[in-house]
């Protein structure tokens, strides 16, 4: 009934159990995991095991959760940690050189990834928030404060990306660095990076 529920649920495509197509845990071990714990609980069940534990089986079985759960923690860990892949750290690298020169108050880049772009650069950085016009871009190119722009390709105007007019703008007077990050990160990172010709 178990293994028949699992399967069930694995295979649903409305939040189903394990990830469904997703599959972050493979559909053939979940089962072989559920069927194992069904089978050790029903030796414990029945005795079967009794001369071999000598009474302790009390210690054994709470040894073995925390172990599944440690176990399982770092799976989740893992998983969440490879899952949200951001490409910043690859920015950071990219832009470094440019923003070195930069004092810490003053804002020298305009990213999608502000918090983490300050945190590894040590420098202060704006979101898209405030940039609406192609006229404002220009006066911020002009200042000459700014030494990077990113923002999130797919991403709709507002926080994450600028309105299309300044996308423009960007690609007309800037120069794209996107590939130069996508070959750091060994993938495509899913930002447009742009820099001072």
């Amino acid at each position: 009934v178990v293994l028949a529920a699992s399967a069930l649920f694995v295979a649903s495509p409305v939040d189903p159990l394990f990830g469904g197509r997703a599959r972050p845990v493979d559909v053939t071990a979940a089962l072989l995991a559920i069927g194992g714990v069904a089978a050790l609980a029903a030796l414990l069940a029945y005795g079967a095991l009794r001369r071999f534990l000598r009474g302790r089986l009390a210690l054994v079985f709470l040894s073995g959760l925390l172990v599944a759960g440690g176990i399982e923690s770092a799976r989740a860990i893992r998983f969440a940690l490879l899952a949200h892949r951001t490409g910043a750290r690859e920015v950071a690298e990219q832009i470094a050189p440019l923003v070195a020169a930069s004092s810490r108050p003053t804002v020298s880049f305009r990213s999608v990834e502000r918090e983490a772009l300050e945190f590894r650069l040590f420098r202060t950085g704006e979101g898209w928030e405030g940039m609406t016009t192609a006229e404002a871009f220009d006066a911020e190119r002009a200042a000459g404060l700014v030494r990077s722009w990113i923002y999130e390709a797919s991403a709709e105007p507002g926080r994450l990306a600028p309105p299309a007019e300044v996308r423009s703008a960007l690609a007309e007077s800037l120069r794209d660095v996107t590939p130069e990050v996508d070959a750091r990160a060994g993938r495509t990172t899913g930002l447009r990076v742009f820099v001072p010709r």
